[in-house]
């Protein structure tokens, strides 16, 4: 977390204990009418952060 732009941003020695992040993808039968992937990433760099896959939704 701290390497890159974040390297130098303090002289003392940085971590992080914890990180909480909450996301919600949501998909009903009025948008999708068969399986598909999906993927969140970091707008600004394009990393992936997470790929999903949506095959049968529960009934």
């Amino acid at each position: 977390m701290f390497s890159g732009g974040f390297a130098n941003i303090s002289d003392d020695n940085l971590w992080v204990s914890d990180i909480i992040q909450k996301t919600f993808v949501e998909a009903n039968e009025e948008g999708t009418d068969r399986p598909f992937l999906y993927l969140i990433r970091e707008k600004s760099t394009g990393v992936i952060l997470f790929i999903g896959r949506m095959d049968e939704p529960c009934e």
